[in-house]
């Protein structure tokens, strides 16, 4: 059943947040793949919206990194120790095969570390998406009652 209210109060809400027009979305929206919503400014949106709608947002929060990229997830220090490979593996190749320059040897595992990053762990595209229409369902029901799965990781596969 329709809720209009809700409905407008929401875009209204999320407008505000994120500083676009509520023209330019609508109830299905996704917050951090169409609306860039991520790290600290999602999680300043949430606590904004469970405290202005009322809602329970305990499951949310406990199952976050199903849904968003941590505030500066970008490269950091695994790009810093992809460069330094790269030079130790540069300096190394070139002393095997001088025709190549070492900084040339150098160019890859930066690259190769950056593709592996953004596809797998930094990427707004590979985390589970919430609609607009999610957070006016929350609203009516005053609780986060989406069904979390486990997930797997590299490092633990939950067995």
């Amino acid at each position: 059943m329709p809720h209009p209210e809700i409905e407008q109060s929401i875009l209204a809400f999320v407008a505000r947040e994120t500083g676009r027009n509520p023209k330019c979305f609508t109830l299905n929206s996704r917050l951090a793949q169409d609306l860039g919503v991520d790290g600290d400014d999602a999680v300043e949106l949430f606590e904004k919206f469970g405290e202005k709608y009322g809602v329970d947002l305990t499951a949310l929060f406990q199952n976050w990194d199903h849904h968003f990229v941590p505030e500066g997830s970008g490269p950091g220090i695994g790009f810093m120790i992809a460069v330094g490979a790269g030079a130790i593996l540069g300096d190394l190749l070139h002393r095997v095969y001088p025709p190549i320059p070492a900084w040339a040897w150098m160019i890859p595992p930066p690259i190769v570390y950056m593709f592996v990053h953004a596809k797998f762990f930094a990427e707004p595209d590979n985390c589970d998406p919430i609609t607009i229409q999610e957070l006016v369902d929350a609203a009516i029901s005053r609780t986060w009652d989406r069904h979390y799965e486990p997930r797997a990781t590299m490092f633990h596969s939950g067995l």
